[in-house]
């Protein structure tokens, strides 16, 4: 957790909202729920630097993005008309930055969103700044991100969408109108739930909370039910018929599985006059199912622990 409690809610009294709808946006805008990285021994705060505003801001200050990119291409990592698809390592967003500001300064701070809530640097006098580069000085301490976050939600009017839990809403004018590509407002809205539910009283055992829980006994019976027919699989694969005939009569007793089975089947009496190893990979095959299935079970049960707060 980023922040305490106790900081939360007062910024939340300050906004007229839910503490968990804040915290809910900390968690989503960051990473691993902390706002700085290490690198060579030193603290640094996560940014992201987005070089189609660097363009946008460059064009704005009456500066041509287009001729300085002709003139200069190796500026192209650091400036284009579409954002990035892939940003890459935290340290290489600092390596762009310092590049962006051999060209301008201020458009470079300008063009990195920062810290625990990832606010744009052109968004400075929103936060109460006088400029995009002492945004992002102040945002190298942890105790000026919440004041700039609740500053920046008031001065754009978004703390109607907080108080009314409208995630869409504020994903929209928070993130931006392309928000629902990556769904943006539906994490934020299981985030926001799953914090509810981590600050609910708990049992003191993550075992016995997992084992009393409906979510983890649903899914082991459905593990259950799904792995039952694999079973015999891993069991007298002697040889390529003797598989084909049990994959067969799984098809005649399970619905459920008839048109996997039956697939199977056909690929099996496809290479089996082929391949002479095929006897030995498919009792693999049959067995790995049944451990994929326990594996996603052991995913149920960390995602359920997570969610209420009995691991990270």
């Amino acid at each position: 957790m980023s922040f305490s409690r106790e900081q939360y809610a007062a910024a939340a009294e300050t906004l007229g909202c839910e503490p968990e709808m804040i915290e809910a946006v900390c968690e989503k805008e960051v990473s691993g729920k902390q706002a700085f990285f290490t690198q060579g021994g030193r603290r640094i705060p996560k940014i992201l630097y987005e070089r189609h505003k660097f363009w946008e801001l460059l064009e704005e200050r009456g500066l041509n993005p287009r001729q300085l990119l002709a003139s200069t291409p190796d500026m192209a990592d650091v400036l284009a008309p579409s954002p990035y698809k892939r940003y890459g390592r935290y340290i290489a967003q600092y390596e762009r930055r310092n590049k962006a500001i051999t060209v301008d300064r201020e458009a470079a701070f300008g063009a990195c969103s920062y810290a625990s809530f990832q606010i744009m640097g052109y968004h400075f006098a929103s936060c109460g700044y006088p400029s995009a580069e002492a945004f992002a000085e102040a945002m190298e301490n942890t105790d000026n991100h919440l004041p700039a976050f609740v500053a920046f939600i008031k001065d754009q009017g978004f703390a109607k969408y907080l108080q009314q839990r409208d995630f869409e809403g504020f994903a929209k004018h928070y993130n931006g109108a392309s928000y629902w590509k990556k769904g943006y407002h539906i994490e934020l809205a299981r985030i926001y739930q799953r914090i509810l539910a981590r600050n609910l009283p708990k049992h003191d055992s993550a075992v016995i909370a997992a084992v009393k829980s409906a979510t983890v006994q649903r899914a082991g019976a459905a593990v259950a039910a799904a792995a039952a027919p694999a079973a015999p699989l891993a069991l007298d694969m002697g040889s390529v018929n003797g598989l084909i005939q049990q994959l067969q009569g799984i098809a005649d007793s399970g619905n459920g599985v008839i048109n996997t089975v039956q697939a199977l089947h056909q690929q099996a009496e496809a290479v089996s006059g082929q391949l002479g190893f095929v006897a030995n990979w498919l009792p693999w095959l049959s067995g790995g199912w049944t451990l994929l299935l326990l594996v996603m079970f052991a995913l149920v049960v960390r995602r359920y622990l997570h969610d209420r707060g009995y691991v990270a």
